[in-house]
């Protein structure tokens, strides 16, 4: 089995737990696997469905943007900063 089919086939058995409602030890005994290539196929499809990381946002004037972390503190931050700056702030 090739990467590519390897990979289609673990994102679908990732698709099938997330449908089917059991919990992570439920749906791998049902199916022989171990739960560490569950939660490795899980982690990897978080991953891939995250995208590029930015995005360009065109047609938007603004003077600043917002970003919100978890813990709810807020920081606005000027359209003109650099990338490398907002991702330190990201990574915060």
């Amino acid at each position: 089995m090739s990467r590519v089919e390897k990979t289609t086939k673990m994102l679908a058995m990732v698709n099938q737990f997330r449908a089917s409602g059991m919990t992570q030890e439920q749906f791998v005994n049902d199916r022989g696997i171990a739960i560490s290539v569950l939660r490795y196929w899980l982690a990897k499809s978080r991953q891939e469905s995250n995208g590029p990381g930015f995005i360009q946002l065109d047609g938007i004037i603004q003077q600043e943007f917002r970003i919100v972390y978890p813990n709810g503190i807020e920081l606005f931050v000027p359209t003109q900063t650099p990338i490398a700056q907002i991702q330190q702030l990201i990574q915060f």
